[in-house]
């Protein structure tokens, strides 16, 4: 049997914002063996928490369904917060109606549930060293991507 080999996310330090316990569990724990450094929230006001005590947050992943705050709130206080490195957000949701909020929001990527977790690791690090590049010629975030405009 062949060793598997995991998309490389290591150096980097992500917020997960999910309400689900099961679908928590999962994507911090694949996205740990991918070597980043996961902090776990349950919903929006405990990602915000986060990173008001860890500044070297590189990106967050948020399920747009929460209670006390969505992820669409959430992503819009990140935004509107100035003072703070640009920050790469990823929207996980299960209803695609819902990508038109995303775009307004601010998410740099939506993927549709299940999510693929290779797919969100390739994401992670593509939009996370987009944003390192454009943040060193003055942009602030790299552009919107439609989860409909996957490769077929």
């Amino acid at each position: 049997m062949g060793s598997v080999h995991l998309p490389d996310l290591s150096g980097l330090t992500l917020i997960v914002a999910e309400d689900t316990d099961d679908s928590l569990d999962v994507l911090t724990t694949y996205l740990r063996a991918c070597g980043a450094r996961v902090l776990a929230a349950r919903n929006g006001l405990e990602a915000l928490a986060y990173l008001d005590t860890t500044p070297e947050v590189d990106a967050i992943v948020t399920d747009l369904a929460m209670p006390q705050m969505d992820g669409v709130e959430l992503v819009r206080k990140l935004r509107g917060h100035t003072g703070r490195k640009p920050l790469v957000a990823i929207a996980l949701t299960g209803f695609s109606g819902q990508y038109m909020d995303t775009r307004s929001a601010g998410f740099d990527a939506v993927l549709l549930k299940p999510v693929d977790l290779d797919q969100l690791c390739g994401t992670i690090k593509a939009l996370v060293q987009t944003s390192h590049d454009c943040h060193g010629r003055g942009s602030t975030r790299p552009s919107s991507r439609d989860p409909r405009d996957r490769p077929a």
